[in-house]
């Protein structure tokens, strides 16, 4: 059976929480809301919607601090390039979006070292000249 997991960081305190994602529209105001419904007694965590990710099925059995792989991790190659999970709809799957040294990005499947998430650790993807 196929797990269906996500994460998404607390609006208000930063912190990750993981499991079911939903989505609900505020009538009053036309708002979209964002949650993580974690399992506990009914409990919906309200995350920033722009640190919503899936869980791709895979883990990395050489990162110790989140093994499992979610959308907007960051992987490195061994050319020091690094690049980001994403999920394709073209592809129909989860792909790393690698920024090249040239700038130009290209999508490969997962198979290269996490080495840390897009939220956490913006500084990963700096470009270096």
């Amino acid at each position: 059976m196929r797990d269906i997991l996500f994460r998404g960081k607390k609006i208000v305190t930063g912190e990750w929480v993981y499991g079911y994602y939903v989505n609900r529209r505020e009538t009053i105001d036309d708002y979209d809301r964002h949650f993580i419904y974690t399992g506990d007694d009914d409990f919906y965590e309200e995350v920033d919607f722009n640190t919503v990710g899936q869980y791709v099925e895979k883990n990395d059995k050489n990162y110790t601090q989140e093994p499992q792989i979610f959308e907007g991790d960051v992987f490195e190659d061994g050319k020091k390039q690094r690049g980001v999970v994403f999920y394709s709809n073209d592809m129909c799957g989860f792909y790393i979006n690698w920024h090249m040294q040239d700038g130009s990005f290209s999508a490969e499947p997962i198979e290269y070292s996490k080495i840390g998430n897009k939220f956490d650790n913006p500084e990963l993807l700096k470009v270096t000249p």
